[in-house]
């Protein structure tokens, strides 16, 4: 056992990670969660994609695909040390096409050279190599471009797309497995609080204590600040200033439940720029989103954008007409989809990310993530976690980063 108190501000999937691993080593661990229930927000509301990297086209550097790439490889091994379930056990999507909208930032062309880098990327870490797993898939293809009568088989309408690439990229059905880490914490010794906000942390006499509106709670031997959209801001309670602007996206999507409906929708994601994604989870679980509709909100600099998760009704009728009507062109089976009929449910989330503009911008800082990590200030840790899929190996950073102050 480990003698050491740590609060974990945040209970989404970095929080609950950081929370877990720190409790396996018999750390006393109390999370704090400002939502009804750990688990919620971006961490249950998202496509579920494990990410090898395609989406950052983009970023040039080939740093942002090396840290997804890098996250990806841990997701299960980290996750599987906890959940009742294994993560390759629990509902996971066919591979992902990235189909080229006629509006790309990047012609085909040069997306396959970049793929191509991607790929060396992924390579490097070992996932093409064969020598780590991937969602217990030892072994993991490189991008390869379809010609167009494959795009049919597909369900994707060959007018409306420039090129095709086959991937091996996979999503995990994000409810599934938020469910799987919230049972995981129940089981475990943490003490959870829900519907508790922190509105700063201090230190006093080498200790720490977390302000709420319900009071102080405290002393702890160390902070883990895993809080998403309220991290910026409790840092600052800390000294710790960021040289990079954030901003704050709300986005809502599309979960749908409807028989069959795995096997008329493509699995894919539209590239590059301000697109889409439609996911499928075995064959009654479908994810839309259509970016031009989804994302209703976008701040930068101090202010998080917020909603709420459930729209009313009139809005949620709104958002599945304009979510379905930008994807129909592109996957004709969308039409099939009754929104009055069939049990659609609008889900949304922050997003927290860097830079002073949306993705629309090419040279938006959201096409990047690789200033992303732990960053700690004596027994205070912050985290920034980038992905969904670099949550579990940020999680993890830092909880050695506790066990390590502790064991000096």
């Amino acid at each position: 056992r480990v003698d050491v108190s740590v609060v974990v501000v945040g209970g989404g999937m970095a929080g609950c990670v950081a929370a877990l691993e720190l409790a396996a080593d018999g750390v006393e661990v109390v999370v704090l969660e400002a939502g009804a229930s750990p688990m919620q927000g971006a961490s249950r509301f998202n496509e579920g994609k494990v990410h090898l990297g395609y989406v950052f086209a983009n970023d040039l550097s080939g740093r942002t695909p090396r840290l997804m790439a890098e996250g990806s490889r841990t997701f299960g091994s980290i996750l599987d040390r906890h959940l009742p379930t294994k993560v390759r056990c629990l509902p996971v999507s066919r591979p992902f096409d990235y189909a080229v909208h006629p509006a790309t930032m990047v012609d085909p062309a040069e997306l396959a050279r970049r793929y191509e880098r991607i790929d060396a990327e992924v390579a490097r870490i070992g996932v093409h190599a064969g020598t780590d797993d991937y969602l217990g898939r030892p072994r993991v293809r490189r991008a390869a471009w379809l010609n167009a009568d494959q795009w049919a088989e597909r369900g994707l309408g060959a007018p409306c797309h420039l090129a095709v690439f086959a991937t091996e990229e996979r999503a995990v059905e994000p409810f599934a497995l938020a469910d799987g880490v919230v049972d995981a914490v129940e089981r475990s010794r943490i003490e959870v609080r829900c519907r508790v906000g922190v509105d700063r942390v201090d230190k006093v006499d080498g200790r720490y204590w977390v302000t709420t509106a319900a009071g102080r709670m405290g002393p702890f031997e160390a902070v883990i600040n895993a809080s998403w959209e309220s991290r910026e801001r409790l840092d600052r309670t800390m000294g710790m200033v960021s040289g990079d602007p954030w901003n704050y996206r709300f986005k809502y999507f599309l979960r749908v439940r409807k028989a069959g409906i795995g096997s008329l929708l493509p699995t894919a994601t539209w590239a590059l720029g301000p697109f889409g994604d439609v996911v499928t989870y075995g064959d009654d679980i479908a994810y839309l989103s259509w970016y031009p509709a989804g994302r209703v909100a976008f701040a930068s600099g101090d202010t998080a954008a917020s909603l709420p998760a459930r729209p009313d009704l009139d809005l949620a009728r709104t958002l599945k007409a304009a979510i379905l009507d930008g994807l129909a062109p592109l996957v004709p089976a969308v039409g099939s989809i009754d929104q009055e009929r069939d049990d659609i449910e609008v889900g949304g989330g922050v997003i927290v990310g860097n830079g002073s503009t949306d993705i629309d911008d090419p040279g938006s800082a959201l096409h990047r993530r690789d200033n992303i990590g732990v960053d700690s200030v004596g027994d205070y840790h912050s985290i920034s976690t980038g992905k969904w899929t670099t949550a579990p190996l940020m999680g993890q950073r830092a909880a050695d980063a506790v066990l390590r102050r502790a064991a000096a």
